[in-house]
């Protein structure tokens, strides 16, 4: 009877370790992402609004001038991370029905092209891109990466944009040239999956 109630014991001692184990990890948590973990060719879908413009204040955050409606967004985008932080990206973007190309905007197969960008990627495998576009649209965005490196989650944080067509513009509010465009208010995120051979992709499914 005491060999089996000392088998007992020994059994509960050993799994309430195994159970405390991952607790310690997790509060070091250290993924050991690099610059180098995100590498190679990533595709997008885009989704979400541009609610208006922000007007910077004296004091204070900027104030959101939103625009009459809110411009819907949707979109694809094909996006290179090169390992060493830096990236190029091809993408459609439609704005309410229409697409979001200027006559500024080099456009191949129906996608704008020449955007160019750098990132970075800490440790815990969250991180921050910036994307430049050659109409002078600069984007930048948080995104968390998941699955070793095959999907990545982003939100925009910021977008500024050299004009705006005045008849969307908020009344009282100029985007042009001669105020250096401005910032617009938006709520816009993007899903992201590696282009992968079948059998890679297999073992994330």
């Amino acid at each position: 009877m005491k060999d089996v109630l000392w088998k007992i014991l020994c059994s509960a001692a050993a799994f309430t370790i195994v159970l405390a184990v991952p607790a310690r990890a997790q509060n070091t948590d250290n993924d050991g992402c690099t610059n180098a973990t995100l590498q190679g060719d990533y595709g997008f879908t885009i989704h979400g609004e541009s609610l208006g413009v922000l007007v910077p204040q004296t004091s204070g955050p900027p104030k959101l001038a939103p625009f009459a409606n809110a411009l819907l967004v949707d979109g694809v985008a094909m996006t290179h991370f090169d390992g060493i932080r830096n990236l190029t990206q091809v993408d459609v973007v439609m704005r309410n029905g229409t697409s979001a190309a200027t006559p500024a905007t080099p456009v191949s197969n129906g996608f704008r092209t020449g955007e160019t960008g750098s990132y970075s990627l800490n440790t815990d495998c969250t991180g921050t891109f910036r994307i430049n576009f050659p109409d002078g649209t600069e984007i930048d965005v948080v995104f968390v990466l998941a699955k070793q490196g095959h999907e990545i989650h982003t939100v925009v944080t910021r977008q500024h944009v050299p004009q705006l067509p005045p008849t969307i513009l908020p009344a009282g509010v100029s985007c042009d040239a001669t105020t250096n465009g401005c910032d617009l208010g938006v709520q816009i995120r993007s899903d992201g999956v590696k282009y992968a051979a079948w059998w890679e992709s297999a073992l994330f499914d």
